[in-house]
């Protein structure tokens, strides 16, 4: 794929394009939070935290992504669907240092984080509610 691809910061005209990337049908499945805020909630937050967040860029004209690192180094990385699976995220990620809860089979993101050089460091398990049982 002949593209430039580029990062600028994120602005305020960006809340809408974010939202609707984030909050898609497909990232909500993947990510490792599932929570739909209204569209006010997030740009109320998008508000407070915009410095995190980077677009992603091809060509310099089209916005294809974002990617964020919160206060804690804890990297978020989306990209609309046409330009997934090309090596997009994975040479983004190559320009940022940080940390990233992955769930287990959201393959597409755990290849683009090791395709970038980001390693396996722990496992974190989890056991759903049941109701109490006496022992």
């Amino acid at each position: 794929m002949e593209t430039d691809i580029t990062l600028r910061n994120a602005l305020k005209s960006d809340t809408r394009f974010i939202y609707n990337l984030r909050f898609s049908d497909d990232c909500i499945k993947v990510s490792t939070t599932s929570n739909k805020p209204t569209y006010n909630q997030h740009c109320i937050y998008f508000n407070e935290h915009i410095d995190e967040y980077k677009v992603i860029m091809v060509n310099g004209k089209m916005s294809i992504g974002y990617i964020r690192t919160n206060k804690d180094n804890e990297i978020s990385i989306a990209l609309i669907k046409e330009y997934r699976n090309k090596g997009i995220g994975s040479l983004v990620l190559k320009k940022i240092n940080g940390t990233a809860t992955i769930k287990k089979d959201n393959l597409q993101s755990i290849n683009a984080f090791e395709k970038a050089g980001f390693k396996l460091k722990y496992y974190i398990y989890e056991k759903s509610k049941t109701k109490n049982r006496k022992i």
